[in-house]
């Protein structure tokens, strides 16, 4: 009995160490954010800019990792061009069909 007992708390201390070593560090995040900027080319015009990206693109991250971590679908999500807008951002600019101005004019 006291085996299975020592086990148990041997399981739970491993499953909650693993949960702890999964969450993201600020530094992680902000090293993440610097890498993510330098492969995808990104500039902000000023740093008011840059922490309003630099917030959600942490906010995507955690998302991200999150999702992951639960294990719980047959796919994995990740990084893109499109991570640091929010998801009305991305469906406002890269949604929709955009006909180009010379085929929509109607012919008269």
């Amino acid at each position: 009995m006291k085996f299975l007992i020592a086990l148990c708390i041997m399981i739970l201390w491993t499953c909650a160490y693993t949960a702890m070593s999964r969450t993201l560090s600020e530094p992680s995040i902000v090293e993440a954010h610097q890498q993510w900027k330098m492969k995808y080319g990104r500039t902000y015009t000023n740093s008011s800019e840059m922490d309003k990206r630099y917030q959600i693109f942490k906010e995507n991250l955690k998302y991200i990792v999150n999702f992951n971590n639960a294990g719980n679908k047959s796919y994995k999500l990740g990084l893109n061009p499109y991570s640091d807008l929010t998801s009305e951002e991305f469906i406002a600019t890269h949604t929709g069909l955009k006909v180009p101005r010379h085929l929509s004019s109607s012919k008269k």
